[in-house]
């Protein structure tokens, strides 16, 4: 349920999504997803179109955050003891 009370509708589906985690607005109204299983994050324009913003991390992707400098700070699972 939407609590905002409008209609709920799949953004975007399908395509190159595998295992999307994390989901971030950016300050020009792009959506990013952490691709978890692909290693990469994906960019969606506000017209819905899919595109890759960052491949071959070395590691999975998870939570996203825009810095005040304007940097994209990712953090992922996978290393550590």
């Amino acid at each position: 349920m939407n609590p905002a009370g409008g209609p709920v509708e799949t953004y975007v589906s399908g395509g190159l999504l595998y295992r999307p985690y994390g989901l971030l607005f950016d300050p020009a109204g792009n959506l990013l997803v952490s691709n978890l299983d692909a290693y990469n994050i994906l960019k969606v324009a506000p017209d819905r179109s899919v595109s890759v913003f960052s491949e071959g991390l070395a590691y999975r992707p998870v939570r996203m955050v825009m810095g005040p400098d304007g940097d994209l700070y990712v953090s992922n699972i996978g290393f550590g003891p």
